[in-house]
């Protein structure tokens, strides 16, 4: 199904995302675990990962700042932030 979505209808990121959801609904009735079961399952396997999306949030974010955040006046002048970071994170030199 995810093959076929993506060549063959073009999906997204989103659209995959929603049929992953879906996938996880129906194999949690399949598998017995009804309604209150499956939901319980999903806020457990939410809570282990959360932790890891919020780094994996700062880390692009980090990342858009770094290649996007050029200043406005100049756009081959590296941004002040950018600056400054690379030169505490470069080696001092005597």
């Amino acid at each position: 199904m995810f093959v076929y979505g993506v060549i063959g209808l073009g999906w997204d990121f989103d659209q995959e995302a929603g049929l992953f959801f879906a996938m996880g609904i129906a194999a949690g009735l399949v598998g017995g675990l009804r309604i209150a079961g499956t939901a319980e399952a999903f806020i457990e396997g939410f809570r282990s990962m959360a932790y890891a999306a919020i780094l994996i949030g700062f880390a692009r974010s980090i990342s858009v700042v770094m290649s996007e955040g050029t200043s406005s006046t100049r756009s081959s002048t590296p941004s002040r932030l950018h600056s400054r970071i690379y030169r505490s994170a470069s080696p001092h030199s005597r």
